[in-house]
C-alpha cells in the first residue's frame, strides 16, 4: 500500500514529481497542473492542501486541492477551487479512494465543514460508497450542472457545418461588418480583457474576478487571449487555459456594442479554427448549473456536446444535492440588483477582496 502526505506548500522537488506524474497521461486538464495551483494561491491566499501517495521514492498519485476560509472564518477544502473537473492523477484505480479518503481525514482535522472533490463518485473510486471507511461525516453526490466539450476532430471533419446556423451566419454577419478576431499577449492586454469582464458581469449581475487574476494570467505559461476588435477597439473576449492539446474556455465577456455587432460569435468561431489548425483535441466550454438554459444552448451551437456531471462532497452534515438557482431567492435577486447598478470602480473593489470567500 502506498503512503500517503499531505502537502502545504511546494517545492522544486515536489513540482518536478507532480510533472512527471502528469507527462504519463496525455491530454489531461490544465488545471491539474501545478501552475495552476500556484496560480490560486498568489491570487486568491488559498494555501495547498495536496494528497500525495508514494511508492518507495516514485509519486503514484495525487489529489491536487487547496485550504481556504469562509466569510465566517471556516475553514473550506476544494479540489480543486475554481476548477470544474479535476479527478486525481492515478497510476492505477486503487490508488484514488486512498487520496479522497485522506483528504476526508484532513477536512475533519482541520474543522472544514466540507470537502469539495470536483471530480465524479467514480473518478474517486467512490461509486456505490454512502461513506468511505473510518471517516465520520456524510458524503454525497452534488449534481445540477453539465459539462459542455468540444471535440475537435469532429470539427475537423465537419467544418462549420457543426455550429448551429445562427452561429454561422452571425459570424459571417460581423466579418461583413469589419469585426477582427486577433490573439493579444501581455499586461495590458489582459487588463483590458478584464476591464471588458468586469463590465459584462455588471451587466449580468454576478460579482467579478479580482483584477490580480488576470495580472496573473499574463505570466501564466498556459493561458492564452483572444478579443474580437472593431475600429481598432476590443469589444469581446476569450480567455483559454491550455495544456497540450486539451484547452478550457474559463473567460469571456463583451461590451454591450458587441451585442449588435455579434462581436462574440464572430470570436468563438475564430478561437475553435485557430485550435483545430493546431491539431488541439478538445475545447471544454466548461461547467453550466442546469438552470442556465440559455448559456447551455449557446455553448451547444458551437457544437459541444454536454453531459450531466456530478461532484463528491464530504460533509460534517447532510448538504443539499443540487446548486439551487440563485435568481429564485429573495437574497440573490437583491444581490444581483445592487451590483447592476454598482459603478464600476467599486464592483472592482468588492470582487478583489470578497471573491476568494465566493469562490
Amino acid at each position: 500500500m502506498p503512503s500517503l502526505e499531505i502537502w502545504d506548500s511546494l517545492d522544486r522537488a515536489r513540482v518536478e514529481a507532480w510533472e512527471g506524474l502528469l507527462a504519463g497521461r496525455p491530454a489531461q486538464s490544465p488545471y491539474l497542473h501545478p501552475d495552476w495551483s500556484v496560480l490560486l494561491a498568489e491570487v486568491y491566499g488559498w494555501r495547498p492542501c495536496h494528497v500525495a501517495a508514494w511508492e518507495e521514492d516514485r509519486l503514484v498519485g495525487l489529489l491536487p486541492a487547496m485550504r481556504g476560509r469562509t466569510l465566517a472564518g471556516r475553514v473550506k477544502i476544494h479540489a480543486l477551487p475554481l476548477s470544474h473537473l479535476t479527478p486525481p492523477l492515478v497510476e492505477s484505480s486503487e490508488i484514488a479512494p486512498l487520496l479522497a479518503m485522506k483528504l476526508a481525514v484532513e477536512a475533519s482535522r482541520t474543522g472544514a465543514a466540507k470537502a469539495a472533490f470536483h471530480a465524479p463518485a467514480d473518478d474517486l473510486g467512490l461509486a456505490g460508497k454512502a461513506r468511505s471507511d473510518g471517516v465520520a461525516g456524510h458524503w454525497h453526490r452534488r449534481g445540477g450542472q453539465y459539462v459542455s466539450v468540444l471535440d475537435l476532430d469532429r470539427y475537423r471533419a465537419e467544418g462549420e457545418r457543426l455550429f448551429k446556423s445562427t452561429a454561422r451566419r452571425n459570424a459571417r454577419k460581423a466579418g461583413r461588418l469589419g469585426v477582427a478576431a486577433v490573439e493579444r499577449t501581455g499586461p495590458d492586454a489582459y487588463m483590458g480583457a478584464y476591464r471588458i469582464l468586469l463590465e459584462t458581469r455588471r451587466r449580468q449581475g454576478v460579482p467579478s474576478y479580482p483584477a490580480s487574476l488576470f495580472a496573473a494570467l499574463s505570466r501564466h505559461p498556459g493561458a492564452r487571449l483572444f478579443f474580437a476588435e472593431y475600429k481598432g477597439e476590443a469589444v469581446s473576449v476569450v480567455v483559454l487555459l491550455t495544456l497540450g492539446g486539451h484547452s478550457i474556455y474559463m473567460y469571456g465577456g463583451s461590451t454591450a456594442q458587441a451585442y449588435a455587432l455579434r462581436g462574440a460569435d464572430r470570436l468563438f468561431s475564430y478561437v475553435i479554427g485557430r485550435l483545430a489548425e493546431e491539431d488541439a483535441a478538445v475545447l471544454d466550454f466548461g461547467l453550466t448549473p442546469a438552470w442556465h438554459t440559455d448559456l447551455l444552448r449557446f455553448k451547444e451551437k458551437w457544437g459541444c456536446l454536454s453531459e450531466p456531471l456530478e461532484h463528491v462532497v464530504w460533509s460534517r452534515r447532510p448538504v443539499s444535492s443540487l446548486r439551487n438557482d440563485p435568481r429564485t431567492t429573495v437574497a440573490g435577486r437583491a444581490a444581483s440588483a445592487c451590483i447592476r447598478r454598482m459603478p464600476l470602480s467599486v464592483l472592482a473593489w468588492c470582487s478583489g477582496r470578497l471573491f476568494k470567500y465566493l469562490a
